[in-house]
């Protein structure tokens, strides 16, 4: 008859409301309307693992498993469907230490990794080179921090917005308290927490102190609430 579900699905899905990504300006009074509205949904192991490997080109792995499958997956909310068949759904305080192991054991090696490939065919930075610090290519050094937060995040900010400027306000208080504290340029594992042993021609001399700084960045929006929900 007139009521078809199918066609009722349809027309609320193509509504603007429905397919609405942003919105350029709101009122005090829209903003608590509009605070509820959207999705926030917490990553499974599995598709935290896979966005790993499609955003950043990376996978975490021990051995032969990927460590967010088989070694935290139930830590992480996974299930077993055996005595564990519901996933959960929002992040307890043992989860959130999955989430920052994670960002700790990989934003090096996931840095390293993205520096060893040709510039045009970087996931991550497209913009920059190891050579580039605020003095010589600030542009580009911010550039490069609005991408990460489009592909890291999916936040599409001016280069000049505020989640941008503190990105690179991390960036250089990072990158200048390395520089002044004569850290060697040295890339090691054994003396501060940059594991690259994972990765192939691994990149092992940083002078300019900006691929532990960029690995600084990286672990910072790891840990981030758009990074892990979707």
């Amino acid at each position: 008859g007139q009521h078809n579900l199918k066609d009722l699905l349809v027309e609320l899905v193509m509504t603007d409301h429905f397919r609405s990504s942003s919105v350029s300006q709101v009122s005090g009074l829209q903003a608590i309307e509009l605070a509820e509205v959207g999705t926030g949904k917490l990553l499974t192991p599995e598709q935290l693992n896979q966005k790993l490997n499609s955003v950043m080109g990376f996978e975490w792995s021990y051995g032969r498993g990927d460590a967010l499958d088989s070694v935290y997956g139930l830590i992480y909310g996974g299930i077993d469907s055996i005595g564990i068949t519901v996933r959960a759904t929002e992040l307890t305080t043992l989860m959130s230490t999955v989430v920052t192991t994670m960002a700790n054991e990989t934003a090096c090696s996931i840095t390293n990794l993205d520096f060893t490939r040709q510039q045009e065919d970087r996931f991550l930075f497209p913009f920059v080179e190891l050579a580039s610090t605020p003095i010589n290519a600030s542009v580009a050094i911010r550039s490069n921090i609005q991408f990460l937060h489009k592909q890291l995040l999916g936040e599409r900010l001016e280069l000049n917005s505020t989640e941008v400027d503190a990105s690179y306000a991390l960036f250089t208080e990072v990158l200048n308290a390395r520089q002044s504290g004569n850290k060697p340029s040295a890339v090691s594992s054994e003396t501060e927490l940059c594991i690259f042993e994972n990765v192939p021609n691994a990149i092992q001399s940083d002078p300019n102190q900006t691929l532990r700084t960029w690995a600084v960045v990286i672990n910072y929006l790891m840990r981030d609430y758009h990074f892990i929900h979707e």
